[in-house]
């Protein structure tokens, strides 16, 4: 994947994968299905270590990512930047408080 992946695009997709916000606080969501946790953390580009760890950790293909960032708008909330570097504008989901 040649695509820079923030948190925040993350974060939807594996909402759109099934996952629910566990908990949110500042720079990190929590996210669970089933027995999976993972945590993402709220960053502008996720390194690809990191991201490999948290898919394995999900049980998520990098080919269901893809699958699941190529749709929108988002609907967790926890968007503030755009949702892949270089890619569509800001959205205007508002953090929630």
């Amino acid at each position: 994947m040649e695509r820079k992946i923030t948190g925040d695009a993350c974060v939807e997709a594996l909402l759109r994968a099934g996952f629910r916000i566990r908990s949110r606080t500042t720079g990190i969501a929590i996210l669970v299905r089933g027995t999976s946790l993972v945590m993402i953390p709220d960053v502008e580009v996720i390194e690809l270590d990191l991201l490999d760890s948290v898919l394995r950790s999900a049980g998520v293909t990098w080919a269901e990512l893809e699958s699941h960032l190529a749709h929108a708008p988002s609907r967790s909330g926890f968007f503030t930047k755009p949702v892949v570097k270089g890619g569509p504008a800001e959205s205007t989901v508002k953090r929630r408080k």
